[in-house]
């Protein structure tokens, strides 16, 4: 950064009366001023052909001078400019249904006589590359610029194409749009915007001379670089540093007078420096303990204790399962005895000997008999299985069979009830076990649980930020109070700072009035030409005030943009863009436009007949007297204006299914 020149450090301390030259010195130091904006440079575009092929396709090929695409109301016009704006600036407008009909776009064009192509495909993500050359030449040497996404689309073509017509970004401020904030942003005129000299639609290029917010708040700088007014970058580097003094003026406002209310207070700095290291001491401690805690519950010891918890539960779990099936199995045998103990008491008490139970029981191997089964095939009283006897016995001698018989069947009924009961005793021991284990399982789950959850250390620790942050401002404003260099004197350092950026401002915005008060009449008078073209006589004087926005004289009234009614505002717009197009070709030397002008749909319901007159005619004369230097592209509805262009010149949207030309 070079320092201001004494030549400016002069005219400044002229300008403030009583500041030392060393002060302005100081304060231009913050100021970039080390460089002037580069002139634009007149660099014809001219669109040659658009291709796109996916679900929906089309092949039109454009020519210098005035076109004109004709369709009804939803036809794929809009489309088709949207295309051509996508390749040159990156900035994809299409509706979400033509996203997903267009994979693939090519747009020829020629800068100055050099052809150029850009080719994106968007199949699956946006990328491609902008190459010398048309679409259809053979590149034996390529000099490809490629992009692999989006932003590297916009980034790519906004380098190549500030490059070509010498555009640079110009630094202004902007608010920043959170709620309630009262920031200031640096933002930069970027190529994008630029193009919006270049593209004019129904919804926003009619309405931006009517707001302030022409061009995103940025209409002087962009319409100023088209036309290539002298001074532009000091000028907003100065604009854009006393933007920010003010604002940073505004907080240190505020910080005095909370320096000033908090300024009585008794406690010496020394105390206040205690108390936070104390406070600090105390936040450490905290965290500490709470790491302490926090790793206990998450060491692998206590997971290694679930885990063991766990394993144990699953094993005692299959101890009940067993010891179950255990007391099942007594109680069956049990049960079986019992039956066979009753069977034998009921023969004794009947004195149904043997030969009575013959059909069910042998007294050799016990098995039961079906009597129907013993008759057919080895007769009455021979076992079925065994084949043994069972008349050959006496009833004496089978009462004694059936006692002992009985006998033996007790004592094993009293044995299987000593299992039984010890088989109950084991299955209670087994759940009891599991029980325990699982709520050993549950205890440590819920400590860990507990341990991990416990807010009360980040309660501590907040309570106790919260103190340091009081005790912080406290020392803030016992520094501020004991300082030689209070916050009224940073407010002193503002107020003058504001003053030399505002004197600063001013230099600037007079400096190079004389070249661009003529520059700005020139494009006035043409402006107005071409109002009288397109069938505007009552304007009897057109100027740019100093934000470069027109004010008019009307039938000896003074009116505004604001004034017109719709049919003139969108006749003047198209004069004054035109103007703007045509004006390096003319009388205006430093104008860089590149003489490219999309517009869409101009006029709509709001025109009358003679607007659209006016239209025509205006189309007409750029057509006879410029079409070697501007080339519009315009999108209608209408048969009058499709006539403004020659035959060859226009395009007909045929089927808006495949866009076929015709």
């Amino acid at each position: 950064m070079k320092p201001a020149s004494d030549k400016l450090v002069a005219a400044l301390a002229e300008r403030l009366d009583g500041v030392a030259e060393e002060a302005i010195r100081s304060v231009l130091a913050e100021v970039d001023l080390s460089t002037k904006v580069r002139p634009p440079k007149r660099v014809q575009l001219t669109l040659r052909r658009l291709r796109f092929n996916g679900e929906r396709r089309g092949d039109v090929r454009f020519h210098p001078g005035v076109n004109v695409i004709r369709a009804g109301n939803l036809k794929g016009k809009t489309t088709l400019l949207h295309l051509i704006q996508f390749c040159l600036t990156g900035s994809n407008k299409l509706k979400p249904d033509m996203k997903k009909w267009i994979s693939e776009v090519d747009l020829d064009f020629d800068l100055d006589g050099i052809a150029y192509t850009v080719h994106v495909d968007r199949s699956k993500r946006v990328r491609g590359f902008l190459d010398r050359g048309s679409m259809d030449a053979t590149r034996v040497t390529p000099e490809q610029l490629e992009f692999a996404n989006s932003t590297k689309m916009e980034a790519t073509l906004e380098s190549f194409f500030s490059e070509q017509f010498g555009l640079e970004p110009l630094a202004g401020t902007q608010k920043d749009s959170r709620k309630d904030s009262d920031r200031l942003l640096v933002i930069q005129t970027s190529y994008g915007a630029y193009f919006h000299g270049l593209y004019i639609d129904q919804e926003s290029g009619y309405t931006q001379l009517v707001t302030d917010t022409f061009f995103n708040n940025q209409y002087m700088k962009i319409v100023g670089m088209l036309l290539g007014l002298r001074g532009l970058r000091p000028y907003f580097e100065a604009e854009k540093h006393l933007a920010l003094t003010k604002n940073a003026g505004v907080k240190e406002e505020a910080h005095v007078r909370r320096t000033e209310a908090v300024r009585p207070a008794g406690r010496t700095l020394a105390d206040i420096e205690h108390d936070l290291e104390a406070a600090t001491q105390v936040v450490d401690e905290l965290r500490r303990k709470r790491a302490e805690v926090l790793v206990h519950a998450t060491s692998s010891d206590a997971d290694r204790d679930l885990a063991r918890l766990t394993d144990e539960l699953v094993a005692a779990h299959d101890a009940v399962l067993a010891a179950q099936q255990e007391r099942a199995d007594a109680e069956r045998a049990r049960d079986e005895d019992e039956t066979t103990v009753v069977a034998l008491k009921e023969a004794i008490a009947s004195k149904h000997h043997f030969s009575a139970l013959t059909p069910h029981h042998c007294p050799v191997c016990e098995a039961t008999i079906p009597k129907a089964r013993t008759e057919a095939r080895h007769g009455m009283g021979q076992c079925l299985l065994c084949a043994a006897d069972v008349n050959s016995k006496s009833d004496q001698e089978m009462l004694a069979l059936l006692h002992t018989r009985l006998a033996e069947a007790e004592d094993s009924l009293m044995g299987r009830e000593a299992a039984l009961q010890a088989a109950q005793k084991a299955v209670t021991a087994a759940q009891q076990s599991a029980e325990a284990l699982a709520q050993q399982k549950q205890h440590l789950q819920m400590r860990l649980r507990a341990v991990r959850e416990d807010n009360t250390f980040d309660t501590q620790i907040e309570n106790e930020m919260r103190r340091i942050g009081k005790l912080e401002a406290e020392r803030d404003d016992a520094l501020n109070a004991s300082s030689h260099k209070t916050a009224a004197d940073g407010m002193t350092a503002l107020l003058l700072k504001q003053r030399v950026l505002e004197a600063l401002v001013s230099h600037f915005k007079t400096a190079d009035d004389v070249a661009n008060e003529q520059t700005k009449a020139r494009f006035a008078a043409r402006v107005l030409d071409y109002l009288r073209k397109c069938g505007i006589s009552n304007i009897e004087s057109l100027v740019l005030d100093a934000q470069l926005k027109p004010q008019m004289v009307q039938n000896g009234e003074s009116i505004n943009f604001t004034t017109l009614s719709s049919g003139e505002k969108v006749r003047f717009v198209l004069a004054f863009f035109f103007a703007m197009a045509v004006a390096p070709a003319e009388d205006i030397p430093t104008a860089a436009h590149p003489g490219l002008l999309l517009i869409d749909s101009p006029g709509k319901e709001e025109m009358v007949a003679k607007d659209f007159k006016g239209v025509v005619d205006l189309l007409r004369f750029i057509e006879k007297n410029h079409a070697e230097q501007v080339q519009a592209i315009v999108a209608t509805t209408y048969q009058d204006i499709r006539d403004a262009a020659p035959e060859h010149k226009r395009l007909f949207i045929e089927n808006d299914v495949d866009f076929v030309f015709s």
